[in-house]
């Protein structure tokens, strides 16, 4: 995702199991996370999710 000001990140758009919603989460900004990295975070994502784990309460 690049925002208006510039500033690019790494988002994972996902449905919650929770609530049948699209929800987004960051995964970090770019360049401080690459993209091995997100890839790792948006793997770990989606194994939370087929245990029907949301990952964005999850993380915090």
């Amino acid at each position: 995702m690049v925002r208006p000001n510039g500033t690019k990140s790494w988002v994972y758009r996902y449905l919650s199991p929770t609530h049948s919603k699209n929800k987004r989460i960051s995964l970090g900004v770019y360049p401080n996370v690459s993209f091995s990295r997100a890839c790792k975070i948006w793997y770990e994502y989606e194994d939370l999710l087929s245990r029907n784990i949301d990952p964005k309460p999850y993380r915090e």
